[in-house]
């Protein structure tokens, strides 16, 4: 049941654009991402996105989901240009390039 309500709960709030905040959208976005929802993480994660272009942290999650969802190609279109942006950290760094 709580499952359904968060699911039913986030939902809305995409559907919405309740005055969510970045984080709490993020959080949102990790927790479909834990019960292997991948397709609505990618969707919080993209209108996170939208919100904060600069945030790498949300870039790195968008780009997870991605992967987990099977979209490879667009996966390494988020996460490649991390390593040159500011604020990118040594998981920013992809490899067999």
């Amino acid at each position: 049941m709580k499952k359904f309500l968060l699911i039913l709960f986030a939902s809305w709030s995409v559907l919405t654009g309740t005055c969510q905040t970045v984080d709490e959208m993020q959080d949102n976005g990790r927790a479909f991402l834990q019960q292997g929802d991948y397709s609505n993480a990618v969707l919080i994660f993209n209108k996170a996105l939208q919100m904060q272009p600069e945030n790498t942290g949300i870039s790195k999650d968008l780009a997870l989901a991605l992967y987990l969802n099977k979209e490879n190609t667009r996966a390494l279109e988020i996460i490649n240009p991390l390593p040159n942006k500011e604020g990118a950290d040594d998981c920013c760094i992809v490899t067999g390039k």
